[in-house]
């Protein structure tokens, strides 16, 4: 009726239920490690859950981490420091630009 058989409407079923544990499991213990480090990298954190991931039989690398991090939104955001830029607005007297209406050289 929907362009598949049964067997595989319950298969896909019964695999979604699965990775919805294995992703639970894994928040879990991210967010147990996010308490103490709040802005460690995935890279960081597949280091420190692999043997977590190993005791329980889940097969994932670092990439479908970073994936299932996205997924949920627990991937460490850095705030981006901006260069300094000029504060015009200052109180402090302006003064106006001499060499502005001028050529860079004295013409002859």
């Amino acid at each position: 009726m929907f362009g598949k058989s049964r067997s595989a409407f319950y298969r896909a079923e019964d695999k979604t239920s699965y990775d919805n544990l294995k992703h639970a499991l894994i928040i879990g213990r991210v967010r147990e490690i996010r308490v103490d480090q709040p802005y460690i990298g995935t890279e960081n954190i597949y280091y420190l859950i692999k043997p977590f991931l190993e005791e329980h039989g889940i097969k994932m690398r670092r990439g479908k981490l970073d994936k299932v991090l996205k997924m949920y939104g627990l991937q460490s955001s850095f705030r981006k420091r901006k260069a300094g830029r000029t504060h015009s607005n200052h109180g402090y007297r302006k003064y106006l630009n001499p060499a502005k209406d001028k050529p860079p050289y004295p013409i002859e």
